[in-house]
C-alpha cells in the first residue's frame, strides 16, 4: 500500500512539495507485503491532553512521529518530535500529554496496521 500524499494544509510553509517528493520516492521502494503502510496527516495543534482529530487512525495503529512545527507570526521557529508524549486516545484521535501546541502545525506519521497486515 502506498503512502498517502499531503494536502494543502502545509502549503504556506512551502514543505508540501518536498514531503510529497519524499513520499513518491518511498512509494517506489515499498513492498506492500513486508513494509508498513505509513500515513502522513497534517493537523492543527491543541491544548495538552486534548483530542486532536486524525482521520482514519485506530487504537491498534502505531504512531511513528508527531512533528510539531512551532509557529511564530506565520514562520516556523523550530520542529520537535513529540511522539514520546503522544498517544492514540481513541479511534480518530491522538493526544499530547504535556506540551501545548495551540497555534502550531502538526505532522502526524503513523503506521496503518490494517493496511500493512
Amino acid at each position: 500500500m502506498a503512502i498517502k500524499k499531503l494536502g494543502n494544509s502545509f502549503e504556506r510553509l512551502g514543505i508540501v512539495r518536498k514531503i510529497n517528493e519524499l513520499v513518491a520516492q518511498v512509494n517506489k521502494l515499498i513492498d506492500a507485503k513486508s513494509t508498513p503502510a505509513l500515513v502522513f496527516t497534517p493537523a492543527a495543534g491543541a491544548a495538552a491532553d486534548t483530542n486532536i482529530a486524525i482521520a482514519d487512525i485506530k487504537t491498534e495503529d502505531e504512531l511513528i512521529a508527531v512533528l510539531r512545527y512551532d509557529m511564530n507570526e506565520g514562520k516556523v521557529d523550530g520542529i520537535t518530535n513529540l511522539v514520546g508524549e503522544a498517544k492514540i486516545s481513541s479511534a480518530g484521535n491522538i493526544q499530547i500529554d504535556t506540551t501545548v501546541t495551540t497555534g502550531d502545525l502538526l505532522l502526524v506519521v503513523w503506521n496503518d496496521k490494517s493496511a500493512s497486515a
